[in-house]
């Protein structure tokens, strides 16, 4: 009787050592898929800046073309 006993509560110890070894692996991925979303969410925002700076970059382009073309029709003969 008292073997089995010690055989239940080694296999309980057997099975909690491994739900805590598998706790471990989930918070480890856990931790990793965090700090992917914050890379994403870091590269998501410098896009988007740097999209902003391209559409204001255009902007100014299209303005300096259209005076540069009001411009020349001031030289015409």
């Amino acid at each position: 009787m008292a073997g089995a006993i010690l055989e239940d509560t080694r296999k309980q110890r057997q099975s909690l050592d491994s739900v805590v070894r598998n706790i471990e692996k989930i918070v480890v991925v856990s931790e990793e898929t965090a700090a992917g979303t914050k890379e994403i969410a870091h590269s998501s925002t410098t896009l988007r800046e740097q999209m902003s700076e391209i559409a204001e970059t255009g902007n100014k382009l299209k303005q300096v073309a259209q005076e540069l073309k009001e411009n020349v029709g001031l030289f015409r003969i």
